[in-house]
């Protein structure tokens, strides 16, 4: 299924649907500085930087087709929204994110973005008076804010394109060169995008489409073409951050998106649309066209808006000989984010270093988490580090230590024990624990198998997350996973059935029965049902992590 016009009467009736919603919730009875702003369901009072409301009467009271067209009402609503948002400009021209950021560039840039948009929409489109006003009044309130950004500052990474990208479209839309000494003071410091793809902030249910989407724009209004080498270079590595059904992971970020199970690769549909039409790219349209396969197929709302629509329909037309994206099997290893993916027989597994979590794996509607604990010293979890390929899989090492102190014999010339100078101390010997995990591909799934050393009969657990409400199998019991539930297996192997799929995890072993750590230690997942397996050092064990026979495809 491809953008057809059935899609664009949809998206032409939930806008003006949104339209009415907002009129609804808009504040006109109060005598404050929320005069004609507009509530937002599940956050209140709207931040003053989402502009973006002036996009549905914009574009509605310009489209014919739309039954808002030369409408009154939208464009009443429009003229009060641009009053309430002229009113809450600081003195600079910038607007107040507030959740958080007070005065600023980056959270004005992002309205920029949409704002400029619109103008360029309507700009040439033959309308009334009121429709010329409303131009005028657009086109100066872009130019007052883009003053406002052009002295502003940033404090995350992506924030410097944003602002880029924002500068760009009014330098372009008024003309005036005077934004580009700005922009290339920002473009001077390089883009922040490694070769396999990845950004700084690792992002991939959130800021690497933020980049992605101000890169594009740069791109095109820069007329520098190279720069959608990064974009393009992203977008595939995006198809190795994702599951078989398009489900994006995300436990490596390290923003707000982190750990976030319901962020699909549909959100990035228009970039793969639009690098692939800039760069003539037949994989990128591929991914485009197995995004779209996948969305219709699922019933998931389609991503892109109206704006896009009357914009550039051309770029949302895919050619047909373009042949749909496919997962094939792969180990890839991202080396300077610290992550091993891997897909293999319908499974994708991560390995993530430095982190309580180390080993997270999908398996159609299965999920699960593998958490490694352990009681030594200060040592709370099992992190590993060093992540390495070996023969048909990648190894990890784990070390760790714990020392004694001796007294100082001596006056320090303080008793507050915190200020003296332990590296001076004294110690005994020092004691440590290393172990070394692999991870390798059976001919149906995974294999697990650890080895520790070190000092004797320190408890190391693994806690095995799985989700609530799977059934679980062993020798002589079945039970229904509960949130929260613990289990610790003592013989053969541990079956879980979750609907349509499900795991076989085994052979299990627990020399002892630990299931949480001292305080410092991260709690359990009270979501998760949890399968204990426990060791005393030193020890060897191997598991298997493979489908349920009769859930194979």
């Amino acid at each position: 299924m491809e953008y057809t016009l059935d899609l664009y009467k949809a998206s032409l009736k939930s806008y003006e649907i949104y339209l009415e919603r907002l009129i609804r919730n808009q504040m006109t009875q109060a005598s404050d500085w929320r005069k004609d702003g507009v509530i937002i369901v599940d956050e209140g009072f709207v931040p003053t930087h989402i502009a973006g409301v002036l996009y549905a009467p914009g574009l509605l009271y310009f489209n014919e087709d739309s039954k808002y067209y030369k409408s009154k009402k939208a464009m009443e609503f429009a003229f009060s929204v641009l009053e309430f948002f002229e009113r809450n400009l600081s003195p600079e021209g910038l607007m107040d994110f507030y959740m958080c950021n007070f005065r600023s560039a980056p959270d004005t840039s992002f309205s920029i973005q949409p704002l400029v948009d619109l103008y360029n929409i309507i700009k040439d489109k033959k309308t009334d008076e009121t429709g010329e006003l409303l131009k005028k009044r657009l086109y100066g309130f872009i130019v007052k804010i883009a003053d406002g950004v052009f002295g502003g500052g940033f404090h995350t990474p992506n924030h410097r394109w944003v602002i880029t990208s924002a500068l760009a479209m009014v330098m372009n839309m008024t003309g005036d060169k005077k934004y580009l000494k700005r922009i290339n003071e920002y473009l001077a410091e390089g883009i922040d995008c490694d070769e396999e793809g990845e950004y700084s902030e690792r992002s991939s249910g959130g800021y690497n489409f933020i980049n992605n989407e101000a890169l594009l724009i740069i791109a095109q209004e820069l007329d520098k073409p190279e720069l959608l080498e990064f974009v393009r270079r992203n977008l595939m590595m995006m198809t190795y951050y994702i599951h078989t059904d398009f489900l994006i992971f995300t436990q490596n970020s390290t923003r707000q998106d982190k750990g976030k199970e319901n962020i699909y690769l549909d959100k990035y549909l228009y970039q793969y649309l639009k690098a692939g039409y800039l760069l003539k790219d037949e994989q990128l349209l591929g991914v485009a066209k197995a995004i779209q396969n996948e969305l219709f197929s699922k019933r998931r709302g389609y991503p892109i808006g109206l704006d896009t629509m009357m914009a550039e329909p051309e770029v949302l037309i895919i050619p047909e000989h373009i042949k749909p994206f496919e997962i094939q099997p792969y180990v890839k290893h991202f080396k300077k984010s610290n992550i091993v993916r891997v897909y293999h027989n319908g499974m994708t597994l991560s390995v993530i270093e430095d982190r309580e979590t180390f080993l997270y794996l999908k398996y159609k509607s299965f999920d699960m988490f593998i958490q490694g604990g352990i009681l030594f010293f200060n040592e709370r979890h099992i992190k590993v580090n060093n992540i390495r390929p070996i023969e048909n899989g990648f190894a990890m090492d784990y070390h760790g230590q714990g020392i004694y102190y001796h007294p100082f014999g001596q006056y320090q010339g303080t008793a507050d024990f915190w200020e003296m100078d332990k590296s001076k101390r004294a110690t005994s010997e020092l004691l440590t624990v290393d172990a070394v995990i692999l991870v390798t591909l059976t001919e149906k799934g995974f294999r697990i198998s650890l080895k520790a050393r070190g000092i004797e009969k320190v408890s190391v657990r693994l806690d095995i997350a799985i989700n609530n409400n799977a059934f679980i199998m062993g020798d002589g019991y079945t039970i229904k996973a509960n949130a929260g539930g613990i289990l610790l297996p003592e013989s053969g192997a541990v079956r879980a059935e979750f609907g349509t799929c499900g795991v076989k995890i085994g052979p299990v072993r627990n020399d002892t029965y630990i299931t949480q750590g001292l305080f410092g230690s991260e709690p359990l997942d009270t979501d998760k049902y949890h399968i204990f397996f426990n060791y005393l050092t030193p020890f060897e064990h191997s598991f298997t992590i493979e489908p349920v026979t009769k859930f194979e495809d």
